[in-house]
C-alpha cells in the first residue's frame, strides 16, 4: 500500500500545481506547490530509485522519472534548462513583453527557481529549433485545439543537493494535452468517480487521477456551498449509503470511509465560496 499511496500523493500534487498554473495563481503560490511536490517526490521511500512510471490526470497522460547526479544543482538546472532552451527561443521569438496565449505562468515559456541548493525548471519543450513561421504555426494549431502538445512536450523537475548528491525528479506529458476538456471551467473533468462511492450532492468532478493502468485513486470534486454544509451533507449521504466513517480529527473535515470493498480517505477544504472534497482510495 505504501507505494500507492506515494503515487496517490504524485498525481494529487500534479493536479494542484496544474489547477494552479493554468489559472493564472501568483507566483508565489505555483513555487510553493512546486516546492511541495518535489520535496514530497524526494521524501518517500524509494522515489529515487523508482522505474518510471505512467500515471494520468484527468486523461492526461504523463511519465514520472528520477535520476541522481554528482553535478552541483545550479548545473543540473542549467542542463534541464537547457533541455528547454527551444522553449526559452519561443519568448525569444515574441515581441518584447509578449506571452503565448496559454493561461497561467508557463505561457512565458520557461519558469525557473533555485537557492543554490534546491530548485526547478518547467517548461513546454517544442523538441527542436523554431522560427517564427514555425511558432506562429503551432500557436494557431494550440488556439484551435487548445492541444499544449501542438507547442511541445510539458516538463517539470525538481533538484535537489544533499551534500553528496544531487537528485532530481520529472514529470512529462506523454501524449496529447487537451488543456480545456482536461480543466473545464464547468462540468466534469474526464475521468472516472471514486469507485463505489456516491457523489458529494451538487458537486462537479474537477480531477480524476492515478495509474494509467487502473481506477483512479484520487477523485476531486468542486461544491457549491461552503466546506462545513458540504461535508455534513456528504457524510450523512455515505451514511444513508451504508458506509462507516471515523472521523480521527473532530477539529477537521476529514474521515476515513469503508464499506464494500471500498476504503478511502476523505477531506473537505474550503475553496473561495464554496468547497472541495477530495478522496483518495487507500486500497
Amino acid at each position: 500500500m505504501a507505494r500507492k499511496l506515494r503515487v496517490l500523493g504524485v498525481v494529487g500534487m500534479v493536479g494542484a500545481l496544474a489547477l494552479a498554473v493554468l489559472h493564472g495563481a501568483a507566483q508565489a503560490r505555483v513555487d510553493e506547490l512546486a516546492a511541495d511536490l518535489g520535496r514530497y517526490l524526494l521524501g518517500v521511500e524509494g522515489a529515487r530509485e523508482a522505474e518510471p512510471v505512467a500515471l494520468q490526470v484527468n486523461g492526461l497522460p504523463l511519465w514520472l522519472r528520477s535520476g541522481v547526479s554528482q553535478q552541483p544543482v545550479a548545473e543540473v538546472l542549467d542542463e534541464l534548462e537547457r533541455r528547454c532552451v527551444d522553449a526559452a527561443g519561443l519568448r525569444d521569438l515574441l515581441p518584447t513583453g509578449a506571452r503565448m496565449p496559454i493561461p497561467g505562468p508557463i505561457g512565458r515559456g520557461v519558469m525557473r527557481r533555485d537557492d543554490g541548493s534546491r530548485g526547478y525548471v518547467a517548461c513546454l519543450d517544442p523538441g527542436q529549433p523554431l522560427d517564427r513561421p514555425q511558432l506562429i504555426a503551432r500557436l494557431e494549431a494550440f488556439t484551435r485545439t487548445t492541444d499544449l502538445a501542438e507547442l511541445g512536450v510539458l516538463r517539470f523537475a525538481w533538484v535537489e543537493g544533499d551534500g553528496s548528491a544531487t537528485h532530481h525528479v520529472a514529470i512529462d506529458s506523454a501524449g496529447a494535452l487537451p488543456i480545456s476538456q482536461a480543466f473545464p471551467s464547468s462540468g466534469d473533468a474526464p475521468g472516472t468517480d471514486a469507485r463505489g462511492l456516491p457523489r458529494p450532492p451538487g458537486a462537479r468532478r474537477i480531477l480524476s487521477a492515478g495509474l494509467a493502468s487502473a481506477a483512479p485513486g484520487l477523485t476531486a470534486y468542486h461544491a457549491p456551498a461552503p466546506a462545513a454544509p458540504t461535508a455534513a451533507s456528504y457524510v450523512e449521504a455515505l451514511g444513508a449509503a451504508g458506509f462507516r466513517l471515523s472521523q480521527p480529527d473532530p477539529t477537521q473535515h476529514a474521515w476515513l470511509v469503508r464499506g464494500g470493498g471500498a476504503h478511502y480517505a476523505l477531506t473537505v477544504a474550503p475553496d473561495g465560496d464554496g468547497s472541495v472534497v477530495s478522496l483518495a482510495a487507500l486500497r
